[in-house]
């Protein structure tokens, strides 16, 4: 038992110590509180730094290299980090997001390269569609032909396939001129055909003046359409008297005046000189334009003229009578495989016919048989008269090499073909 003297001294000691004992309690609190207040400034700087870099980098593709060298750079952060225990009052959102973002880096680069490349390739369709709608622009200012449609749609078809499969997006800055694209490209044959009946009814308008008024005469809606269509390739198909001439004179009017086509590249082909004479009066003296036409015989004349350097000659109906027996009486003889094969067939197929004396070729005897008048084995023989006296006369002309006589063809051949080869 404490004595009562000393009891206030004792409490006021105890006091006394309690009150040092909070002071250092105190001290030591806001000393560590500094501490992690400090702490937690220099982790803040950190990863702000870290975010910094980051964003920067992600502006371009990262390659594998960059992608090593931030983990690495990283990583002491994340590692202190992750061994610093924080209550969650002390955590900041800022630190939390770092340690998800940085635990996850080799993923969120793999996305982000993703994107960059997709990006990158939905850069360069829209490039592509942009050219695409250029060409398809320009190429309708004039009519276009089966030939150019062809071509165009072929050309574009392998860049189609590849902006049909790339991955766009609707947020992606030329979405709408590609989806564009998408629905152009499967309809550019009715594109072209809508486009071409367009620029006939333009230039119908356009040049009024000039087909109402060829050589005197107004062209009507049909003859219009034919001159204007700039097809590869039209067939006209028109009845006499109906204006071809002054259609074909109107085609080669607007090819010079308004197409600016040169004279010399404009080819007027008739089948008869008369009908190309006409033309050319037509077009030289009353349209004055320098074109003229001509036959088909005569352009190639005039080809093979200016290839040759001189007009060629054209043979006679002797010529190939002549030709031919030049070669057996000077050539044949240098080719002996050709003259046993000539020997055999003479030798074995050919029957001379009896009254063969009485014209002057065989020719001449095929062309009086396949003119004579020939009545019906009925209207004159008995069937079966006829079979027998006609079997009796024919098996009675087959006569072999050495004169013999047989009944059919075969057995000449056979027996040619003995007697020729000695058998």
């Amino acid at each position: 038992m404490i004595p009562k003297n000393l009891q206030i001294p004792l409490l006021i000691g105890i006091g006394l110590l309690f009150i040092v004992f909070s002071v250092l309690y105190f001290k030591h609190r806001k000393k560590k509180a500094k501490q992690l207040l400090e702490r937690l400034s220099y982790f803040q700087e950190q990863t702000n730094a870290f975010f910094t870099e980051y964003l920067e980098i992600q502006k371009q593709f990262i390659p594998e290299e960059t992608e090593t060298t931030l983990i690495t750079k990283w990583k002491p952060l994340y590692t202190e980090l992750s061994k610093f225990h924080l209550s969650k009052k002390n955590e900041s959102a800022e630190l939390l997001h770092f340690k998800k973002t940085y635990s996850n880096l080799h993923k969120e680069i793999s996305n982000i390269n993703a994107e960059i490349q997709r990006k990158q390739t939905v850069s360069e369709i829209a490039q592509t569609v942009s050219v695409f709608f250029t060409q398809l622009f320009n190429i309708t200012k004039h009519y276009v032909s089966h030939n150019e449609e062809t071509s165009f749609i072929e050309k574009w078809y392998e860049e189609s396939k590849n902006i049909n499969k790339a991955d766009v997006r609707d947020y992606d800055e030329k979405y709408e001129e590609i989806e564009h694209f998408k629905q152009v490209y499967p309809t550019l044959k009715e594109y072209f055909e809508t486009a071409n009946n367009q620029f006939i009814q333009n230039e119908l308008l356009k040049y009024d003046s000039l087909l109402s008024n060829i050589d005197g005469k107004s062209l009507d809606n049909q003859q219009r359409t034919a001159v204007i269509n700039d097809e590869d390739r039209i067939l006209v198909l028109a009845g006499a008297g109906s204006g071809k001439t002054l259609t074909i004179s109107a085609k080669v009017k607007y090819l010079y005046d308004v197409k600016k086509i040169s004279s010399k590249e404009i080819l007027l082909i008739s089948f008869t000189r008369k009908s190309a004479q006409e033309m050319t009066e037509r077009i030289q003296n009353k349209l004055d334009i320098p074109v003229e036409a001509t036959t088909f015989h005569k352009l190639g004349l005039d080809i093979i003229k200016n290839d040759n350097g001189k007009r060629p000659e054209i043979a006679d109906e002797n010529s190939l009578t002549e030709f031919v027996h030049n070669f057996f009486e000077n050539e044949v003889i240098n080719h002996p495989d050709l003259v046993k094969a000539l020997t055999e067939y003479f030798a074995y197929f050919l029957e001379i016919p009896d009254d063969m004396a009485k014209h002057s070729s065989l020719g001449e005897l095929y062309e009086e048989e396949k003119n004579a008048d020939l009545e019906t084995l009925k209207s004159k023989y008995d069937r079966e008269k006829y079979i027998n006296q006609t079997g009796i006369e024919k098996s009675s002309t087959y006569r072999t090499l050495n004169n013999e006589q047989v009944k059919s063809l075969e057995e000449t051949k056979i027996a040619n073909f003995h007697e020729w080869h000695q058998l």
